[in-house]
């Protein structure tokens, strides 16, 4: 082991994260899971996940994010059951029995803290509307932890800002399918999602490395290189603020990628 690796469960010792931070964790644990590999270090995603959960103590928050599309498709959500597709860390994380997965059966999130039960009991009917946790990562001012990517790359918070505005070339469409709830009740439901208007166009939502450089005008950019991973940390409102002001405006930080299907 080099003298310079820093063990998988003391990396969030590194960072800037304080007591009672509400955390939005994003992962790609490829970089890190190679890196214990190569220092003979045994890899358990319940240790890494307790290593943040005793950083923010019991008055902080922790989210992972625990989407899965197939409600969208007319199959059945089961709250249990039906997986996410957010990556490994995050299917820890739901079977566990400190965390919580929240409602809504496309954008859910699997939550562990001070409110998690606040967030569990949320009813949003839209992904990214007022009264969803989204909204919440607003209010509460939460860091954006993205580990092993840029966290630019599936920034699903950039859907809540162009809800927030009222973007042209998406609109509120409704979903309906079977839902079995944690009681095992099964009932008919309805949920929404920001979708793209035209079908014909294949539509990303592209956030431009500007961003970058008007977070480090701010002191705002929090980028950390500890072993091969690369690490951000992130205030969500700063960068919320900052792309509604652009939407409304430029668009040089949030600009569309569209071409013909």
């Amino acid at each position: 082991m080099s003298n310079t690796y820093v063990k998988y469960e003391k990396i969030i010792d590194k960072l800037d994260i304080k007591k009672n931070d509400v955390i939005l964790f994003v992962s790609d644990l490829t970089r890190l899971l190679l890196d214990c590999k190569n220092n003979n270090e045994n890899f358990d995603g319940n240790n890494f996940l307790d290593s943040i959960i005793e950083k923010i103590g019991k008055e902080g928050t922790l989210l992972l994010p625990t989407f899965n599309y197939d409600f969208c498709k007319g199959k059945t959500y089961d709250y249990y059951k039906s997986l996410s597709i957010t990556g490994a860390l995050t299917k820890a994380a739901l079977s566990r029995k400190d965390f919580k997965r929240t409602q809504h059966p496309v954008h859910s999130f699997a939550v562990w803290g001070k409110d998690k039960d606040y967030l569990y009991n949320l009813k949003n009917l839209s992904s990214f509307g007022a009264n969803s946790p989204f909204e919440y990562l607003y209010r509460k001012n939460a860091k954006n932890l993205t580990f092993g990517l840029d966290y630019k790359l599936g920034f699903a918070t950039v859907h809540y800002c162009e809800e927030k505005v009222g973007v042209s070339y998406r609109f509120l469409k409704n979903f309906e399918s079977l839902y079995i709830d944690e009681n095992n009740k099964k009932e008919l439901r309805k949920y929404q999602m920001y979708v793209r208007k035209d079908p014909h166009l294949s539509v990303k939502t592209n956030i431009s490395s500007k961003l970058d450089k008007i977070l480090k005008l701010n002191n705002e950019y929090k980028k950390y290189k500890i072993n091969n991973n690369i690490i951000f940390l992130i205030n969500l409102k700063v960068v919320v603020d900052i792309m509604i002001k652009d939407i409304k405006t430029s668009q040089e930080i949030v600009h569309l990628l569209i071409k013909k299907k």
